[in-house]
């Protein structure tokens, strides 16, 4: 599991070393997207597509659950 700040989430990202994402949308503005910033602004072959996509309303948050699919450089 790894839990972190802009950095050390795209560092995860771009090695890609994620197996599971579990990704919670709050109703607040917090950090935006500067956690795959770097990621975008290389393409999005970069990025991985979200497979098994499942989601859940708890109270006010979403909780979307998915598997990176890393396309082949």
């Amino acid at each position: 599991m790894v839990e972190g700040g802009a950095r050390i989430i795209t560092s995860f990202l771009a090695e890609r070393l994620v197996d599971h994402i579990v990704l919670t949308v709050a109703p607040r503005l917090v950090g935006g997207l500067r956690a795959v910033h770097r990621l975008a602004r290389a393409g999005l072959a970069h990025m991985p597509r979200l497979r098994n996509l499942r989601y859940q309303w708890l109270e006010d948050d979403l909780v979307l659950w998915c598997d990176p699919a890393w396309e082949e450089a």
